[in-house]
């Protein structure tokens, strides 16, 4: 027997919501290993070998952050994740996989919120669009191709300011994805099946997920 139409949305809204979650938690524990590389470099907890070994993690990370996020935003489109994750192993280059990316769902990049006090009485809260630093599409594909001079082999001793350079960008980079992703909302599906998000980086608190009209 065939589901009624309301059923079958709310059973794909539900599979969505799961796959973002997942997407999600990912990025928290990408974004903590970046945290540990940037605090054990910077506190010399590490030398020689695994300092290189530091380094380079931490430039994965920023690739894998940045493929979540992407994927993040067709959690609720299996064929469209499905062709971003064949993208993101074969083309190697984040510029072209956010233009596929756009094609498919112009809204799917997060966009940073913050909730404030409305001045209705008979609501609790306004979502408003969050002014200040945070990750941008811009951003991401920049990172992403930034972190490919640490991500293979080389003939050269990694040099002690590339070392430097290589750490200070990885901290940007967790402060920005922070800023963003503290409190967020994105199109999952690019057909307006929005949803939001909590972070909850550095507290002892897994990440969340929220459901509120759209700020756009």
């Amino acid at each position: 027997m065939e589901k009624a139409p309301k059923l079958q949305f709310i059973a794909e809204r539900a599979d969505a919501e799961l796959r973002a979650l997942d997407h999600l938690f990912l990025i928290r524990v990408h974004l903590d290993s970046i945290a540990k590389a940037v605090f054990d470099t910077s506190t010399n907890k590490v030398s020689g070998p695994w300092l290189v070994l530091a380094v380079r993690q931490a430039q994965l990370n920023i690739r894998f952050v940045v493929e979540e996020l992407m994927l993040l935003s067709v959690s609720a489109l299996q064929q469209a994740g499905e062709t971003v994750s064949s993208s993101i192993r074969t083309e190697y280059r984040a510029g072209k996989i956010a233009k596929k990316l756009a094609e498919i769902n112009p809204n799917f990049f997060p966009i940073a919120i913050s909730l404030i006090k409305s001045e209705d009485p008979t609501v609790s809260g306004q979502f408003v669009r969050r002014e200040g630093q945070h990750l941008t599409v811009a951003h991401a594909v920049d990172y992403w191709n930034k972190s490919g001079d640490l991500l293979h082999a080389n003939h050269r001793t990694l040099s002690e300011a590339k070392i430097v350079a290589s750490i200070r960008q990885a901290q940007e980079f967790l402060h920005l994805t922070i800023g963003l992703l503290s409190m967020f909302e994105v199109d999952v599906s690019g057909k307006g099946m929005w949803i939001g998000g909590y972070l909850n980086f550095g507290e002892d608190r897994a990440p969340e997920l929220f459901y509120a009209p759209t700020v756009r």
